[in-house]
């Protein structure tokens, strides 16, 4: 039996999600080894329950229980994780460890392993990010510390009767040391360490004691893995079971184990969709009668926002401590700004009105707020001018100052101000002129800080993901956002997910850490327009078959580069003005005044400043190609919507379906690529007749004619000139045939069986699309050797 223990750590909050997942799948489907959370602590800071402790034991104390919570929450704390203690000692050579009730106990030398249990987890286990730099020295630096030669050491190991070729008990290796400072010239201070390749050797008699410790038998393989192995997992139990199968393990073991929180998340669910559409009711925004307006898409927009010491890092407003240490700055190119928040409500309206789909954009996540600094002169800012009055009285007003006042709004704030604190209209301005900038906050009708809400207030995480699963349950959501552990709770459950993330590599940027972990789950892999397209023609046939998808289908990657703080980011390779440039990069305050004052209130809306408009919104939002894509990705998810709930056996609503009009510019694009792929296939076709002699026959023959060509549609393409391809071929069992496999490859097998349309077949090999190039990567090895069943038309031909 193989047993794989996972690395976890605290500073890996992110990736808790798909460690929790994977241990849910690994109980729940049983695929491949067994895998444990091995979760390292600084057993010297958590404390649980003792008064009086500092403050830093009380912080890293609390950050400890609430992970553990995220773990209790989905019903994986005890088997399934493991507890490694390690606790730092001046009077440990290394390291010694025992076992103990489901936990590890660690005690490690304070000044070679820094207090910190990363760096104890990497010398035991060999398995972090980048290890071999550090470990390699360690090893390198014990190995030095041995004075003893090896046959003194052997003789004297014989003398009491003991091997050296396994690790030394610490009793044993007492019992040396005391022979050797009485029998021979060695000093004591040389006998500290004795062996050399004290590194592996631990490391293997660790592995050793973690199977002795959790009876896993004699014959247990015990293996570690670094976290991203987590992920790996979770794609591994897809490519052998399919997204369906995966998704739905995971929601039933969520609902089980979150079940508690039910009853009173149904509640906050039914006041907030109350208070939803009674701001955003579609048949009053759309114009349509009552029980026509099709279900609603409600897109969740995750906003992810700097921490205080991020911000003071990422901006440079900060005084170093006495250790001139300065704080982290996180990850900047995480963050979202208002440029890309209203780039994408602005593109989602857009979809909306074209596709005459109502969707609901929903802010979730952080508050966004933006400072766009002042445009008074800095000597205005030392007038007896109070920011607190006007805060005051708007909100005895009950306006808002996150966004542009209404005249009446104006002229109500300036008559308060001037009669209870004596302000003139210039000093209105003035006041409203430094207080310049955006906030997006909590209303009754967004998710924005839900978690401090009732009924999620105080409690474990399970509260949180059972609202967000009875929500994507009960209702069509697609969410979309920043790379974050929160929306990868709803992305392993199947949800329709799009997200923003740099995976390139930059000369002017630091490089993307973490961005393959997650990507390898999505079944796009391509770069192009032309891909992606081909990937939606792929994905929507795939739909409409029995056989399990190897991915998640509806889960999607938008290259960023520049979605965080502006000064974090080069923009070196823009083409814009050379002042706006020093402006972003040495005055960002001015910079995002600019930018607000410039794009986001509309001063360029003329038609003449389109290019330059566009060149300051990629400063700061997604470019031309991106959005592109992204808007296709929107469309094509809401366009299956209905099938992809069906195979996830997600509620169906009594509310009409949404339905895509024929005529709109999306399916016509669409419609267009189909054809000119068919066109094409119909084409190879035909030549590939000719040369076998048979160029006259039905099968080489192309039909044009007026069709509605996309399934995806949800009720036909438009009316447009395609190719049809020929009619399907009389095949045969034992026919050799070539089959379009989603979006990676294709496969070719021997038909097995026939059942009227449907064909099976078993996989033999696999290949890149339409080449004979061999293709072994990923799950292309497990399918091999399996039987799948298709549809006659999806066969591409006969092979051989």
């Amino acid at each position: 039996m193989r047993v794989v223990f996972i690395n976890h750590h605290l500073f890996q909050d992110g990736d808790t999600y798909g460690l929790i997942y994977a241990l849910v799948l690994n109980r729940a489907l049983a695929v491949d080894a067994l895998r444990i959370g091995l979760f390292w602590i600084n057993d010297d800071l958590y404390q649980p329950g003792v008064l009086g402790a500092s403050q830093e034991v009380q912080d890293y104390t609390r950050k400890v229980q609430t992970r553990l919570g995220y773990f209790e929450s989905f019903g994986q704390l005890g088997p399934q994780l493991v507890l490694a203690r390690c606790r730092f000692r001046d009077n440990v050579d290394v390291v010694e460890y025992e076992g103990g009730d489901n936990e590890l106990i660690i005690t490690a030398n304070r000044e070679m392993f820094k207090s910190n249990p990363r760096l104890v987890s990497l010398f035991l286990t060999g398995e972090e990010n980048d290890p071999s730099l550090w470990l390699k020295s360690l090893d390198a630096q014990l190995d030095s510390l041995v004075k003893v030669d090896p046959a003194t050491l052997a003789y004297a190991a014989g003398v009491l009767g003991f091997s050296l070729a396994k690790p030394l008990s610490r009793k044993d290796h007492e019992r040396l040391r005391d022979y050797l400072k009485a029998h021979s010239g060695y000093a004591e201070d040389s006998l500290r360490f004795l062996v050399r390749s004290l590194g592996p050797r631990t490391r293997e008699a660790f592995k050793t004691l973690v199977g002795w410790t959790f009876s896993l038998g004699d014959e247990a393989e015990v293996q570690f893995a670094y976290i991203s192995k987590s992920t790996d997992y979770v794609r591994q139990c897809i490519t052998a079971r399919g997204f369906a199968v995966v998704a739905d393990a995971l929601r039933r073991a969520v609902l089980h184990c979150t079940r508690d929180y039910a009853d009173a998340n149904q509640l906050f669910l039914r006041q907030f969709m109350t208070d939803l559409l009674g701001r955003k009711d579609p048949v009053t925004r759309m114009g349509l009668r009552e029980g026509e307006a099709p279900e609603p898409i409600i897109l969740l927009f995750w906003i992810r926002g700097a921490k205080k010491d991020e911000a003071s890092a990422i901006l440079g407003d900060y005084e170093r401590d006495d250790s001139g240490k300065a704080p982290s700055p996180g990850k900047p190119q995480h963050h979202t700004n208002v440029t890309l928040y209203k780039q994408v409500r602005h593109m989602v309206k857009a979809l909306s009105t074209e596709t005459k789909v109502p969707i609901l954009f929903v802010p979730i996540g952080d508050e966004l707020v933006e400072d766009f600094g002042s445009t008074v002169a800095d000597a205005s800012r030392t007038a007896a001018l109070s920011k607190t009055a006007l805060e005051h009285a708007a909100l005895v007003l009950g306006i808002s100052l996150s966004k542009r006042l209404t005249a009446e709004e104006y002229k109500r704030l300036s008559m308060y101000l001037n009669k209870h604190y004596g302000y003139s209209e210039e000093d209105v301005g003035t006041l409203l002129n430094l207080r310049s900038g955006f906030k997006k906050g909590v209303k009754d009708h967004n998710l924005i800080k839900f978690f401090e809400r009732e009924p999620f207030k105080g409690r474990p995480m399970g509260a949180q993901i059972n609202f967000l699963l009875q929500l994507a349950s009960q209702h069509r959501v697609i969410q979309v956002g920043m790379r974050s552990g929160s929306m990868e709770r709803l992305m392993y459950l199947g949800v329709p997910t799009l997200y923003f993330d740099r995976t390139k590599s930059l000369p002017d940027l630091p490089n993307p850490v973490g961005a393959s972990r997650i990507k390898q789950l999505c079944l796009f892999e391509g770069d192009s327009f032309t891909e992606l397209m081909d990937y939606f023609m792929r994905c929507d046939a795939a739909m409409n078959t029995a056989n399990p998808i190897k991915g998640y289908p509806l889960f999607f990657q938008i290259e960023n580069r520049d979605t965080g703080f502006l000064k974090y980011s080069s923009i070196s390779e823009n083409r814009i003005n050379k002042m706006i440039e020093k402006l972003a990069e040495h005055h960002l305050r001015d910079y995002n005044q600019l930018k607000q004052k410039v794009v986001q209130k509309g001063f360029l809306s003329s038609d003449q400043f389109n290019e330059l408009r566009r060149q300051m919104l990629t400063l700061g939002g997604l470019e031309d190609a991106e959005e592109q894509k992204m808007l296709f990705m929107l469309w094509f998810t809401m366009s299956v919507y209905p099938r992809y709930a069906t195979l996830l056996g997600t509620a169906s609503s009594s509310r009409p379906s949404a339905t895509m009009p024929a005529s709109s510019s999306f399916q016509f694009r669409f419609d267009e690529h189909r054809a000119i792929r068919a066109s094409e296939i119909a084409a190879k076709r035909s030549e590939r007749a000719q040369k076998k002699g048979q160029g006259g026959s039905s099968t080489a023959s192309t039909t044009t004619t007026s069709t509605a060509s996309s399934s995806s549609g949800g009720g036909g393409g438009s009316a447009v000139a395609v190719v049809v391809p020929p009619p399907p071929a009389d095949y045969q069992v034992g026919d050799l045939i070539r089959v379009d496999y989603m979006v990676a490859y294709d496969v070719v097998g021997r038909i097995t069986g026939i059942d009227n349309n449907l064909v099976t077949m078993r996989i033999e090999r696999c290949f890149r699309p339409n080449t004979m190039t061999e293709y072994t990567e990923g799950d292309a090895r497990v399918i091999v050797n399996t039987s799948m069943s298709w549809y006659k038309n999806q066969i591409l031909r006969r092979e051989g």
